[in-house]
């Protein structure tokens, strides 16, 4: 949200949509939202949250933005990236962990990683692990590289729906299962 605040303002013909699943009562999201202190001619918000949305509205959700943005610490794979792309959004997402193995420059935008930093979590599992600090000069640099540059992004994402498509379904996914497991069990 600072990243983007930064890159617009109410001027710029733009929206961000956070969909925010928090299920941990600990965390008050209005509380941390205003603790950014964003600025006064900010670009407008829209946050849904801890809203259930059906695969068919998901999809729609993803086809009526102009880009997809998630500068995150760290993904197992990066499921939202992918669906992203498979629905031609252009992307623009953290070069670091599970989704390096489908994202890259020539499908998305990656955004820079500052450094590694130590996995501040409160989940036990994540003791000496180190997670991506994105760079949010880089991030503000991208979405204004995209909204100026609509033509290209819509080029980006169609590109990545291509690939999405000819690589990443879940039918793939099974044949790579399949062929791993075969391989496990042929004898030696």
């Amino acid at each position: 949200m600072r990243a983007y605040a930064a890159a617009f303002t109410r001027r710029d013909d733009v929206l961000l949509v956070l969909r925010v699943n928090n299920f941990d009562a600990d965390v008050d999201v209005a509380r941390q939202i205003a603790a950014l202190r964003l600025p006064a001619d900010a670009p407008p918000i829209v946050v849904i949250y801890n809203r259930q949305i059906s695969d068919d509205s998901l999809g729609s959700l993803y086809r009526s933005a102009d880009c997809f943005v998630l500068p995150t610490r760290g993904e197992g794979w990066g499921l939202p990236i992918l669906e992203a792309m498979a629905c031609g959004l252009p992307v623009i997402a953290t070069d670091w962990s599970g989704q390096t193995e489908f994202f890259h420059s020539g499908v998305g935008y990656p955004l820079r990683v500052r450094r590694l930093v130590a996995a501040n979590a409160k989940c036990p599992y994540y003791l000496g692990w180190r997670w991506a600090d994105p760079d949010e000069e880089h991030l503000i640099a991208l979405m204004r590289y995209v909204y100026e540059h609509p033509g290209e992004a819509r080029q980006v994402g169609a590109r990545a729906a291509q690939e999405a498509a000819a690589r990443w379904t879940w039918a793939h996914a099974a044949e790579r299962i399949h062929a791993r497991l075969l391989a496990v069990a042929a004898p030696v």
